[in-house]
C-alpha cells in the first residue's frame, strides 16, 4: 500500500478504488481547503502536536497523541500555521468498505455514524496505544509482494477493530454511574457524606453494610436510607460502580483480569466475570485488549 503524502491523491484514490488510504504529512499543503467535508471517513492521528482541530461546531487542542475521527461529511479544518511543521497521520476509509467488513456483532461503521449529541471526536492515546497504532499505520503502508494486498486489508481491519474498541471504552466509561462531584460538594447530611467518605477510603476492602453502620452505631436501614435520600443510588450499587471503575482503570493499564479482579476489590473472581461483562457489556478480557 503506497503512503501518501498529499491528502489530495490520497481522497481521490479511496473515491476511485472504495477501499483505504493513509497519508503522512509534516507539513501544510498548498492551497489546501479550510473547512471542508467528504463522502468518506477520516482518522487523524497527530503526532506533533500544538494545532487546534475544528470538527463541526467543536474546537479541540490536537496534542500529541491525540485521535480524531470525522464522519463522513461532517465539516472539519485545521488551523494553520505555516511557520511550524506539523506531522501526523491521516487514514481515510471508504463507508463501502466498513460495510464489507462490519459483522453483526462488530459494526466498524459505528464509531462514525452513529455519534450521540454529547460524542467526543478525540481519543488521547496512552504511549503504548501510541505505539501500537503507529506500527499499525507502517505496517498497513508496507505490505508488498504476494499476498499484499490481503495483509493490507488485514491490518486495516485489525487498525479498525482497535480504535472502534477505544472509544467504545471511552463511551463506557461514563455508562457506570458514580456520584457526581456536584452532589459530593453540596450542603446536605453530614452523616451520610461521613458515610461515603468512609467508603471511599476502604473501596478495594470488603465492605459489608453491616460494618459500614457500625462504625457510625447507627442500623443498617438507616444507613441505608440516608444514604439513598443524600445520593440517589444504594450503598451497595455505588460500591459496585466504584469499583468496576477502578477494575476498567486497571485493565487499561494491562493488569490481568485476575490482578484486576483482586485489586479492585471484587474477591469473587466468577462473579466479577459476570458484573463486569452485564454492566459494562463486554468482557473483562476483551475490555483489556481495547485499552492495550
Amino acid at each position: 500500500m503506497k503512503l501518501f503524502t498529499n491528502c489530495t491523491e490520497a481522497e481521490q484514490h479511496v473515491a476511485e478504488h472504495q477501499r483505504f488510504s493513509v497519508c503522512r504529512l509534516y507539513t501544510e499543503e498548498p492551497n489546501a481547503p479550510l473547512r471542508h467535508t467528504h463522502s468518506f471517513c477520516e482518522i487523524y492521528y497527530s503526532i506533533s502536536g500544538g494545532r487546534h482541530f475544528y470538527i463541526g461546531d467543536r474546537t479541540y487542542d490536537a496534542a500529541s497523541g491525540d485521535l480524531f475521527v470525522v464522519a463522513p461529511e461532517e465539516s472539519h479544518y485545521l488551523d494553520v500555521e505555516e511557520s511550524q511543521p506539523y506531522e501526523r497521520y491521516v487514514l481515510f476509509v471508504h463507508p463501502a468498505l466498513l460495510r464489507q467488513f462490519s459483522t453483526k456483532e462488530s459494526d466498524l461503521s459505528s464509531i462514525f455514524l452513529q455519534h450521540s449529541a454529547d460524542f467526543q471526536h478525540r481519543l488521547s492515546l496512552t504511549p503504548s496505544q501510541q505505539n501500537r497504532l503507529e506500527s499499525l499505520f507502517r505496517k498497513v503502508t508496507s505490505c508488498t509482494g504476494f499476498g499484499g494486498d490481503l495483509l493490507e486489508m488485514a491490518v486495516i481491519v485489525e487498525i479498525l477493530v482497535f480504535l472502534g474498541g477505544l472509544y467504545f471504552q471511552q463511551a463506557t466509561l461514563e455508562a457506570v454511574p458514580a456520584v457526581s462531584q456536584e452532589l459530593l460538594h453540596r450542603k446536605g447530611s453530614p452523616l451520610a457524606h461521613s458515610l461515603i467518605r468512609y467508603i471511599d477510603e476502604r473501596i478495594t476492602e470488603p465492605l459489608p453494610i453491616s460494618q459500614i453502620a457500625a462504625s457510625f452505631y447507627i442500623s443498617d436501614s438507616y444507613a441505608c436510607r440516608i444514604f439513598k435520600d443524600e445520593f440517589g443510588i444504594t450503598i451497595n450499587k455505588y460500591i459496585q460502580n466504584r469499583r468496576l471503575n477502578i477494575a476498567k482503570s486497571l485493565l487499561a493499564q494491562g493488569l490481568t483480569v485476575t490482578e484486576t479482579c483482586e485489586k479492585s476489590g471484587f474477591n469473587d473472581y466468577t462473579n466479577f466475570i459476570k458484573l463486569f461483562t452485564k454492566t459494562v457489556g463486554v468482557s473483562p478480557k476483551r475490555y483489556s485488549v481495547y485499552g492495550s
